[in-house]
């Protein structure tokens, strides 16, 4: 788990947009305990205006092996398994959204999430689905990409 404070903020932080794209890129290991066993663990967000669709690209180096690592997403949709490594969210109205991932180092699961406080039930409905991906006994250094589409 990400830990609380400013000695665990991301370091290496940078942005940059135009017209086609916007991007911002971080070292996330910083933001996690020492147990963690990051050497570093570089994101990049990139929001494609052309293709309208985002990408999270995770490139990461551990120090030594770990038994798994855990990728959450959390959506007020609905999500399921349409193919592996493809994630489906039914929309209310419009076409639903997609997720792709790496099926062949991921396997997701999905869990519900009520929400307890009346104030958020307005935006957020009554539940949350939070999204796992897990890679169990993950390379020490790897690189996985997430693509969002509708």
């Amino acid at each position: 788990m990400q830990s609380v404070g400013q000695q665990f903020a991301a370091s290496d932080v940078s942005y940059r947009a135009d017209d086609s794209a916007a991007e911002l890129r971080l070292d996330l290991a910083k933001a996690y305990p020492p147990e963690a066993r990051l050497a570093f663990w570089n994101r990049t967000l990139r929001l494609d205006r052309k293709r309208n669709a985002v990408e999270v690209v995770d490139d990461y180096r551990l120090t030594q092996a770990i038994k798994i690592i855990t990728l959450t997403l959390m959506t007020p949709c609905a999500a399921y398994v349409s193919t592996p490594g493809e994630l489906t969210l039914p929309m209310r109205s419009g076409a639903p959204v997609r997720v792709a991932y790496d099926g062949c180092a991921f396997h997701a699961k999905m869990e519900e999430v009520p929400i307890e406080d009346e104030r958020l039930h307005h935006s957020w409905g009554q539940r949350l689905t939070r999204i796992l991906l897990q890679a169990a006994a993950p390379p020490r250094r790897a690189k996985w990409t997430l693509r969002i589409t509708q």
